[in-house]
């Protein structure tokens, strides 16, 4: 082990804490707080929200802990779940409650600090589930310094952690904000508030008339919101391209089937790319033999892929030239526009909060919400003049752009605020965050502290 400052020493696990195996009967303590790892934040310490033993349904044994104590996650130690406890409550049988002749945050900042989750996580059994053990656990090594130092330690700690909290939660509100904004840029683009169209743009409604060829449109005006002169509203159908398949979901069944994925060749565009907005690029792939018997599905440079199944329904984006050949997948529709629209405003205006809303109602499915090929086809999306579209687009793009400047900045601030969270535990362990007081030995706290427990 490293070396460590004056006055402090290497003790194993089992001579500063010990894991308190208390098993009861759940059904015992019904109405007690019920923890599991789940319930931990890793790295931080911070207890997440949690409910009952009833509440969650537990039969099994479980620990019953006491204020005071830590919990333990054993399993995935590199995860580094820990949290101090002030209440009584059962925790996971996956879990150890600790009590310790040390301060017990002093104990809690070790175990959740880089050096001891490192440690951990070497000793860690089991390849599927790794778990550290009882044994294992006991034979770590814990710098133990005078109880003044760990004092000291854990209130550097906490002030270091509290401002960098503060400043964390300063950078999350930002990153919150720069998402609502960007919905709140394709919202204005769909409601006209972007507009700048001009007197000789051709109307939407010729537009649509034109691309319609003397079919009635069927959508009623009198129900919707209105919109800036010149604009008009179409279902998703009526813009679609004047070709076979021009709207088509994926393959479903044994025709692909995730066995079917090989290591390279055409891509399968599944739920997972479909962003709001932005192609996401997760890669899947198939055989070239098995893509040519898929054909029907496959996409091409400019087409809209539309998510049907998950959150935020309908979601939809371009998809990018450099993933063809592609196929999309089930749950997943390909919509190719007709050529006198934009398809890039199409999938701004499907991604818009008014938009999901009017379609709300066709959204279905209990657990797994949904929209059906036929539903897709019906919804409602609000069409400006041609010219218009384009000069929207445009906009959307230079504030979109902006704002994930912005936000690629606000990220990268907030990995610097994780690093520099493990850097302060790492440093308050090596003596770097207070100077060390070499005036007192860890062994004669220790022999006090037995002392004063044997009496």
């Amino acid at each position: 082990m490293r070396k460590l400052p004056v006055g402090w020493e290497w003790r194993p696990f089992a001579t500063v804490a010990t894991v308190m195996s208390n098993l009861v009967d759940p059904l015992d303590f019904a109405d007690m707080p019920h923890v599991a790892p789940n319930h931990i934040e890793s790295r931080t310490g911070r207890l997440l929200p949690h409910t009952t033993v009833a509440a969650d349904g537990v039969t099994s044994a479980k620990h019953l802990f006491q204020p005071g104590q830590i919990l333990y996650s054993k399993i995935r130690p590199y995860l580094a779940k820990a949290v101090l406890v002030d209440f009584s409550g059962l925790c996971s049988a996956d879990m150890y409650p600790i009590v310790t002749q040390l301060r017990s945050k002093y104990l809690l900042y070790w175990m959740l600090s880089p050096e001891f989750t490192e440690i951990a996580a070497q000793h860690q059994g089991r390849s599927v589930l790794p778990k550290i053990n009882r044994e294992a656990l006991a034979q770590l090594p814990v710098p133990v310094p005078p109880t003044d130092d760990q004092d000291r330690i854990i209130a550097a700690i906490e002030e270091y952690l509290s401002r960098l909290d503060e400043a964390t939660e300063e950078l999350e509100h930002v990153r919150r904000r720069l998402q609502a904004l960007n919905e709140s840029v394709v919202e204005a683009a769909v409601s006209g508030l972007l507009s700048s169209q001009r007197s000789t743009d051709e109307t939407a409604s010729v537009l649509i008339s034109r691309i319609l060829s003397g079919r009635s449109p069927e959508v009623s005006l009198g129900d919707l919101s209105p919109l800036p002169s010149g604009w008009t509203y179409a279902t998703l159908g009526e813009l679609a391209a004047p070709e076979p398949n021009a709207i088509t979901d994926g393959p479903f069944g044994s025709n692909l089937k995730t066995s079917h994925y090989t290591s390279s060749g055409p891509r399968v565009i599944r739920l997972q790319n479909i962003g709001n907005g932005k192609f996401q690029d997760a890669e899947a792939h198939i055989s070239e033999d098995h893509y040519e018997k898929l054909l029907k599905h496959s996409v091409r440079a400019g087409d809209l892929v539309i998510a049907a199944l998950g959150t935020e329904l309908p979601r939809a984006c371009l998809v990018p030239s450099h993933v063809l050949p592609a196929i999309v997948k089930a749950d997943c529709i390909r919509f190719r526009a007709h050529p006198s629209l934009s398809a890039a405003y199409l999938s701004i205006a499907l991604n818009a909060r008014s938009t999901r809303k009017r379609t709300a109602s066709l959204v279905h499915g209990v657990g797994r919400p949904r929209l059906n090929l036929g539903e897709i086809k019906g919804i409602v999306l609000p069409v400006p003049p041609m010219a218009e579209q384009a000069r929207l687009v445009s906009a959307v793009d230079q504030y979109v752009s902006a704002l994930e400047r912005l936000s690629v900045s606000v990220c990268a601030s907030l990995v610097r605020a994780s690093v520099l969270r493990r850097g302060i535990l790492d440093s308050a362990f090596k003596g770097l965050l207070v100077p060390p007081n070499p005036t007192y030995s860890p062994i004669i706290d220790l022999v006090i502290s037995a002392a004063g427990s044997a009496r």
